[in-house]
């Protein structure tokens, strides 16, 4: 007859498992550590003056910043000009408070 082969340590295996699954998340939260965020915001016509244009005028003026604050800095350039934002944003806001103010003054 032929012997089975000796078992091994199930808490032997778990053990190792688990100590592998644990270096390889915390090698993965490391490698990929949370870094604030911030997005701003701004139209074509503000930022592209100059012979360069706006990608390198934001580069050159915010690179110092983000390396001194450790924060990672995302533009969105809107290809609107100066009144986009009073356009679009500021006047639908009065429009609707205006509505508001008319509905509240028939009320009384």
């Amino acid at each position: 007859m032929t012997e089975y082969p000796v078992r091994r340590n199930p808490k032997t295996m778990i053990i190792v498992v688990t100590i592998i699954v644990i270096l390889i998340v915390a090698s993965y939260g490391f490698l990929t550590f949370w870094k604030p965020k911030f997005v701003v915001y701004t139209y074509s016509s503000f930022m592209n003056w100059g012979d360069e244009g706006a990608e390198v005028v934001l580069e050159r003026a915010f690179a110092p910043f983000e390396e001194k604050y450790g924060i990672d800095i995302d533009f969105v350039i809107l290809q609107a000009d100066a009144n986009f934002p009073r356009k679009h944003l500021i006047d639908p806001f009065l429009d609707e408070m205006l509505e508001l103010q008319k509905d509240w003054i028939k009320l009384e």
